[in-house]
């Protein structure tokens, strides 16, 4: 009969054992943080591209149509509009196509319905999104009236107050040209510089919500420029 020696594992080999599983553990926790922290940086930074895209792709579409006025009525300069914010003062306003372009804020109206009228104030036929104001709020938290707002954020007034549109938006301004290509500086405070305007370049820069401790740049935001130009092919 052949005897078969069975014995235990000895204390030395228990350490080892243990020392290898430590190991391979430390390695899996560090090798599914990185995969967490890239996931996470990747979201952030799907997020802020949608954000910038929003933001750009929304004034874009919107904007071109400034002016529109298919009856040549609306704007004739006996019309009022009904009461609204325009440079910080709320009240009627005689119908502009634009009423404010700053290199923030970029407010106008349009005659959808084609009345010949904007806001016309009747309850029955309520003249909708024809007199629209996007403005910017960049670092300091309050708006361009000193209303507080949320920092860094794309607003968007159609008549209910300033609504946000996009967030961690880190820069944005609108540029005006005239119909031969020449930038218009400055706020364009009167109506007759305001005709002027023939194109809008919107340039957006958006940021991610939280900061890349990976990333050294601007303070560890990651960031995406976005840059339109549209026609204003109603003025």
């Amino acid at each position: 009969m052949i005897r078969r020696w069975q014995r235990g594992a000895t204390l030395i080999e228990l350490i080892f054992a243990m020392a290898i599983m430590l190991v391979l553990t430390g390695s899996f926790y560090q090798l599914f943080g990185s995969f967490h922290q890239n996931y996470e940086v990747q979201h952030l930074i799907a997020e802020m591209q949608q954000q910038g895209r929003v933001a750009v792709g929304l004034v874009s579409r919107e904007v071109k149509q400034a002016g529109y006025d298919p009856t040549g009525e609306a704007f004739d300069g006996t019309k009022l509009t009904k009461k609204r914010w325009v440079r910080c003062i709320h009240d009627k306003h005689p119908a502009e196509q634009i009423f404010e372009a700053t290199p923030t804020i970029f407010h106008y109206s349009v005659d959808l319905n084609e009345n010949s009228r904007i806001d016309n104030g009747q309850l029955s036929k309520p003249d909708v999104d024809e007199h629209v104001k996007y403005e910017w709020v960049g670092g300091t938290p309050f708006d361009s009236c000193g209303k507080p707002k949320r920092p860094y954020t794309l607003f968007r007034d159609s008549g209910s107050g300033l609504q946000e549109v996009a967030s961690n938006i880190e820069f944005l301004r609108f540029d005006y040209y005239d119909e031969s290509g020449n930038l218009l500086v400055g706020a364009l405070a009167t109506l007759a510089q305001r005709e002027q305007i023939m194109m809008v370049r919107v340039t957006v820069r958006a940021r991610t919500e939280r900061k890349d401790p990976d990333y050294d740049s601007n303070g560890g935001y990651r960031t995406r420029q976005f840059v339109s130009e549209v026609w204003l092919k109603n003025m």
